[in-house]
């Protein structure tokens, strides 16, 4: 047997080998049967199902990424909404404030004397109208801005200065409740009337007589007789930071409804 022959034969092909040989004729090799391919279906390509998976993967990743991008769109557009009707809000406060100091101005002018000295019964007659005219009493306009008086040692006291100098206009006079600032927020001041609230002392016995209350949290008379004008006014409205760190601020709300005052105009 030549010795180029593989050694791992079939039998059947070791035997026609060897027969030849005897007959003087070249052996013939028979090529070995290998494994036949199987696929995992008709026409489909083996690993198919696994990289269908891979790509139901890669198209529920990139529609969930299309989602979030519209969400965003979505927040983006209503962002936008908000802040154009914020600055119609603000161009609406600023032309009522323009008409109301344009009206102030003209007042002013009108009754102002005139050099000729025509027309000053008409004058005398108009001043003696507005002094008989009983002050409004009224809220400041939403949106109308205050800012601290310059020169102020400390910005709420500044602050409270310009809006007595427009409420006293109106008859009434105001305080500072409260102001609050969050980290990283704007202050919010919180202004009522002057006469809100009740007196701390305002506390009676059995027989209705005044008693107040000492640091100990004992109840006595007092040694001198008080008095307060605090009429538990509920008048009050909120004032807000235009920007932080910017001391501008602007009336937002009325709380509890915008009650009005419950007392006559004060006098100063």
């Amino acid at each position: 047997m030549e010795p180029n022959l593989p050694a791992a034969m079939h039998p059947q092909q070791v035997a026609v080998a060897a027969n030849n040989l005897q007959q003087g004729a070249h052996p013939t090799i028979l090529p070995h049967p290998g494994p036949a391919l199987t696929h995992h279906g008709p026409g489909r390509p083996p690993n198919s199902e696994r990289q269908f998976a891979v790509d139901g993967r890669r198209f529920q990743r990139l529609e969930d990424t299309v989602n979030k991008l519209l969400e965003l769109t979505q927040l983006m557009m209503n962002r936008q909404e908000e802040l154009n009707d914020l600055m119609v809000s603000r161009q609406q406060n600023l032309q009522t404030q323009v008409s109301f100091n344009e009206a102030r101005l003209q007042l002013s002018m009108d009754t102002s004397g005139n050099p000729d000295g025509e027309g000053e019964e008409e004058d005398d007659d108009e001043d003696d109208e507005d002094d008989h005219d009983p002050p409004d009493m009224a809220y400041p306009p939403l949106g109308m801005q205050f800012r601290p008086n310059f020169g102020a040692k400390k910005a709420l006291e500044g602050l409270l200065d310009n809006i007595n100098l427009w409420a006293k206009e109106h008859g009434y006079k105001c305080a500072t409740l409260r102001s609050t600032q969050k980290p990283g927020e704007r202050v919010r001041v919180a202004i009522r009337c002057a006469l809100g609230g009740e007196a701390r002392y305002k506390m009676t016995d059995e027989n209705g007589e005044t008693l107040i209350r000492t640091k100990s949290g004992q109840l006595r008379k007092p040694y001198r007789k008080r008095t307060s004008k605090k009429t538990g006014c509920q008048f009050g409205f909120i004032l807000g930071e235009t920007g932080q760190g910017t001391n501008v601020f602007e009336v937002r709300y009325h709380p509890n409804g915008s009650p009005a005052h419950n007392h006559p105009p004060m006098e100063f």
